[in-house]
């Protein structure tokens, strides 16, 4: 292989892995949630449940849960609901 093509490859590859590097980036400087649930999950289906506070990504705090079957859903984190599962998870991952 000559010079040229190997320092071609090298700079396609290059190119192509600082692309998903920032594709990663941006995804985590915004909203994850774009779209959230308001209706009740069994909590016997619930796997995990992520709170991320509001910050510079986000000016609302965002609640992901995961389900069992490994389905994630963004919840309203105004219903009454909600808060419930959020203290539930957090004594668990407390003790």
């Amino acid at each position: 292989m000559s010079c040229l093509a190997s320092r071609t490859t090298l700079l396609v590859l290059f190119l192509l892995l600082s692309r998903g590097a920032l594709q990663n980036q941006a995804r985590e400087l915004r909203c994850q949630c774009v779209k959230v649930i308001s209706h009740g999950i069994s909590t016997a289906l619930i796997a995990s449940v992520d709170f991320i506070p509001e910050g510079p990504h986000c000016i609302r705090p965002e609640v992901i849960l995961t389900r069992k079957d490994g389905k994630q859903f963004c919840l309203n984190t105004t219903m009454p609901w909600v808060q419930r599962v959020i203290q539930r998870f957090s004594k668990r991952s407390n003790l």
